[in-house]
């Protein structure tokens, strides 16, 4: 019914007409409700069957996530709700956005409003301002990132000049792949090492792509990320979250701008934020890299 509704409307923004991308997403939220609320009985039983008191949980911004903190604050509200950040922040991440009267704000009315985590932890004071600005209440900034640990250990006394890592993010390889093909080809001086990403469905499609350009100085990089960022001389990223961290190992970090794309990255952002907000350790002590935008 909500969903006929909502099809007669047109849809706006700034004079442009955005309705058929409304309708598209209008179209791929209602077909996660029933998939959602199969989990519904799964979700009783485990917490009806084991004393939990704190639920720690990433993602919370996806529609999993909120249905998690939904049948938590609706059936088991003395469960302490937690979600943390998965990844850079960055305010055109527009999924963390809430509408202004979204947010439950204690009326506990979870049919008109959603309910909120008890703590958002993020990694950074930047990050947690993008989470209050977005409409989240109760933002805490993480005292240590565990996800960051690995760059404690990065020894960067041994950089090899015109050494390249390009690191693809879940979506962006075959964008990344065709935006830089010429280059791999012009610049044979230069050695690029392509490190995809571990769950993207396209490795195998990059891989055989890579192979048929028959370029001896481009290869698939299967050693940790961690492993290249002690020796190369420059990063290449759209939106991977390997550009923050070798910006913030000072390694010279490009940025891509994919045709058609929003970019995601806060390394747009870095030049209006001070960089020690994203040092959470006092071992990070790096200068400031140069980042170039493609």
């Amino acid at each position: 019914y909500y969903k006929i509704i909502l099809k007669r409307y047109s849809y706006n923004f700034k004079e442009i007409d955005i309705s058929e991308f409304v309708l598209l997403e209008l179209a791929q939220s209602f077909l996660r409700i029933p998939r959602l609320i199969m989990y519904k009985n799964a979700i009783q039983i485990v917490f009806t069957n084991n004393r939990v008191s704190n639920f720690i949980y990433y993602l919370h911004e996806y529609c999993y996530g909120r249905y998690f903190t939904y049948m938590l604050k609706q059936f088991f509200s003395d469960v302490t709700t937690i979600g943390f950040q998965h990844g850079p922040a960055a305010r055109r991440k527009l999924l963390y956005y809430l509408a202004s009267e979204e947010p439950d704000q204690g009326e506990k009315d979870y049919f008109q409003h959603l309910p909120m985590p008890d703590k958002v932890m993020a990694e950074d004071s930047y990050s947690a301002r993008v989470y209050a600005e977005a409409g989240y209440s109760n933002v805490r900034v993480m005292n240590e990132i565990y996800r960051l640990d690995y760059l404690k250990d990065v020894d960067r006394r041994s950089v090899q000049p015109d050494t390249i890592l390009v690191a693809f993010g879940l979506h962006d390889g075959q964008g990344i792949l065709d935006l830089l093909r010429k280059e791999f080809i012009e610049n044979k001086d230069k050695k690029y090492i392509l490190k995809l990403h571990p769950r993207s469905g396209r490795n195998n499609s990059i891989i055989n792509q890579v192979e048929r350009l028959d370029a001896p100085n481009v290869e698939i990089g299967t050693e940790h990320v961690s492993d290249y960022l002690t020796f190369v001389s420059e990063v290449v990223v759209s939106y991977s979250s390997v550009g923050l961290e070798a910006h913030q190992l000072g390694i010279p970090t490009r940025l891509l701008k994919l045709p058609n794309i929003i970019n995601e990255s806060p390394l747009l952002d870095i030049q209006e934020v001070d960089l020690n907000e994203y040092k959470k350790n006092d071992n990070l002590e790096h200068a400031p890299s140069m980042i170039k935008n493609s």
